[in-house]
């Protein structure tokens, strides 16, 4: 197994990161998208969703070595579950790359065709702009 030896804060500063890197993008995205509903959802996903999820899969891991959700899944579930859950990882990935890239650019598109004055795009301002433009 490949590691590298780390010191515990910075162990624990790696955790943060991957935690709390990615927390504005999604949680400003879903405050305009669905309103003051978030400040509701977003801690109750984090709690039930997140923490649940995080130490299952760790405890998981710790008592199979330190493996991964897939060999997780190949060692407790066997060969063709593992295939399908390779599928299934494959797709969900795409959709939450169609959702950072679909998201923010309706939002822009929605933002210049509303009448803001143009902001030195080429294309945008008054005349009105596409999805794939912003895409």
């Amino acid at each position: 197994m490949d590691f590298v030896v780390l010191p515990h804060w910075k162990n624990m500063l790696i955790q943060l990161l991957n935690i709390a890197g990615v927390g504005p993008v999604i949680g400003v995205i879903l405050g305009i998208k669905f309103g003051t509903i978030v400040f509701l959802i977003i801690p109750i996903g984090n709690i039930i969703g997140g923490a649940v999820h995080d130490f299952m899969s760790g405890m998981m891991s710790i008592r199979a070595g330190g493996a991964n959700l897939p060999l997780l899944i190949r060692q407790n579930l066997g060969k063709s579950y593992h295939k399908v859950f390779l599928v299934f990882m494959t797709f969900l990935l795409l959709l939450v790359v169609a959702v950072f890239i679909n998201i923010p650019a309706g939002l822009c598109k929605d933002m210049i065709n509303s009448g803001v004055p143009s902001i030195g795009i080429p294309g945008a301002g008054a005349e009105h702009t596409s999805m794939i433009f912003w895409i």
